[in-house]
């Protein structure tokens, strides 16, 4: 009876530590750039991760792949790849990250941009992007956000910190679900105009009561 028990706590322990070994998680997702070679014809794309890693899609024809584009990666690790300096991985889902560029307004233009609130959750830098999640009541229609630059209509020194809102528009969207979602806004033009870093202002209309206005430094090295 005793030996009984052994065997069967053993039988128990081998059963668990294969089904862990079944269920070891082997798909990831991140973000990172696109780096194509034509000339290996091994390993013709690479996608460098933030986090470091290399990773080689042997699936790549699949997908629409571009030098330095910013992707989002949803990938499932396959194998170790030693002659392409990465890990060779399946492509289970590929997105391309677009950065739109910020509009300019001035004093005869500066209400052709619709402000309806729009709440401010998270401001962070990626290269020369700037990445604004937020949230909007809505959910039937397709908003509309935008980031422009509001220009001083007098030039005079000493002048200001480049300001920029968050312009919405809600498209009159009569329904009232919490959407959150991310943007990223292309800050090339700043980039070209200040060398090495700038102070910004970001504005957003939040409600009728409350007005979102935070300083960031942007450093483009």
């Amino acid at each position: 009876m005793k030996n009984f028990l052994i065997a069967f706590i053993l039988l128990v322990l081998i059963i668990a530590i294969a089904c862990n070994d079944e269920n070891t998680d082997t798909t990831f997702e991140g973000y990172g750039i696109v780096l194509m070679d034509n000339g290996l014809h091994e390993c013709p794309a690479k996608i460098i991760l933030d986090n470091g890693l290399i990773i080689i899609p042997e699936n790549n024809p699949d997908f629409k792949m571009a030098t330095d584009d910013r992707v989002w990666v949803e990938y499932e690790i396959i194998q170790k790849q030693t002659s392409c300096e990465g890990q060779n991985c399946r492509l289970l889902d590929y997105q391309v990250i677009q950065s739109d560029p910020y509009i300019d307004l001035y004093f005869f233009n500066y209400d052709s941009l619709k402000q309806d609130p729009v709440k401010i959750n998270e401001v962070t830098f990626d290269g020369k992007c700037l990445v604004v999640n937020l949230s909007y009541s809505g959910g039937c229609e397709k908003h509309v956000v935008d980031l422009a630059r509001l220009h001083p209509s007098c030039g005079t020194p000493p002048l200001p910190p480049p300001t920029f809102e968050i312009r919405h528009d809600s498209k009159n969207d009569p329904c009232e679900a919490w959407v959150t979602e991310t943007y990223r806004f292309d800050m090339a033009a700043l980039a070209d105009e200040f060398d090495g870093s700038v102070k910004i202002i970001l504005q957003a209309v939040e409600s009728e009561d409350s007005f979102y206005s935070k300083e960031l430094m942007i450093n483009f090295d």
